[in-house]
């Protein structure tokens, strides 16, 4: 019988032992869920994106369709988004930016869409998407652009100002001019 007490104890503690070391990694992980939560780089919600006010670098682009942009392109009023086909916020925002930008009065000439990746397999369906209602580059002949907007964050929307200045910039479609739809 004291073989038994014995071992009833030594289980009794072990399974003790098991729910303090259990209760700890929940904690932990609470804690790491919150500070996976809280925006990067000091609470800025504009991380990796483009500031405000500044002139970007001239660059020379092909379109899917073979055209050649450049920064003079990109005059006051013309929105300039670019999207990764890697990166789940970015396939999340590409039906509203379309839906934005099929509402725009002068058409795809006043939207820019670059769509980076490594090759254009990997942008296929993003380019499909984008094609019929912005002027679409993709993979390595959209890169020079994006060099010029110095990105580094995806997605990354912005409403251009005069003279390839960048007059805001946002992750999502609320920074934005409101449209009124294109007539048909």
């Amino acid at each position: 019988m004291p073989y038994v007490v014995g071992a009833l104890v030594l289980v009794g503690a072990v399974a003790m032992l098991n729910l303090i070391f259990t209760l700890g990694v929940v904690r932990r992980l609470r804690e790491h869920s919150q500070l996976l939560a809280q925006p990067r780089g000091g609470g800025s919600s504009n991380e990796g994106l483009f500031p405000p006010g500044e002139r970007i670098d001239d660059f020379t682009a092909r379109t899917v369709d073979g055209a050649v942009v450049t920064r003079d392109a990109l005059a006051r009023g013309v929105v300039v988004a670019f999207f990764s086909p890697n990166c789940q916020p970015c396939i999340e925002k590409v039906p509203d930016f379309v839906e934005y930008a099929a509402a725009q009065p002068e058409g795809a000439s006043r939207v820019f869409a670059v769509v980076a990746a490594a090759d254009d397999f990997e942008t296929k369906d993003m380019v499909r998407q984008l094609s019929p209602v912005a002027t679409v580059l993709a993979a390595k002949d959209g890169q020079p652009m994006l060099d010029a907007f110095k990105g580094s964050g995806f997605p990354a929307i912005y409403v251009m100002g005069d003279a390839g200045v960048v007059e805001s910039g946002g992750h999502t479609l609320s920074h934005l001019p409101v449209l009124t739809p294109a007539r048909v």
